[in-house]
């Protein structure tokens, strides 16, 4: 295996292989896939484990996933496909003055 000059000394200075002026989102389809299929096949299949958020709010502990977070969405929001939603979305949490 041959490497060039630069692209060693890229290695060696821990300096990435490549830039980008954009943030790429992590999207776990199958989860999502897992979903659907749920609906279809309920008795049949087994349930998946889906890595989950755990939430502590007045003192309860809520489990919440990003199926969920679509799945569930205001209805404001019905006309918005899952590529956008995740493209788009942005989770914040909610000040105790904002709520």
């Amino acid at each position: 295996l041959e490497i060039g000059g630069p692209m060693a000394a890229m290695y060696l200075l821990c300096n990435p292989d490549h830039y980008t002026n954009h943030r790429f989102r992590y999207f776990y389809w199958s989860s999502y896939v897992n979903a659907a299929r749920y609906v279809w096949h309920q008795h049949n299949e087994e349930s998946s484990e889906d890595q989950m958020m755990l939430l502590k709010i007045n003192g309860k502990i809520i489990g919440r996933t990003p199926v969920q977070d679509y799945v569930f969405r205001p209805t404001e929001f019905n006309n918005i496909t899952l590529f956008d939603w995740i493209r788009l979305a942005n989770i914040e949490k909610k000040t105790r003055k904002g709520q």
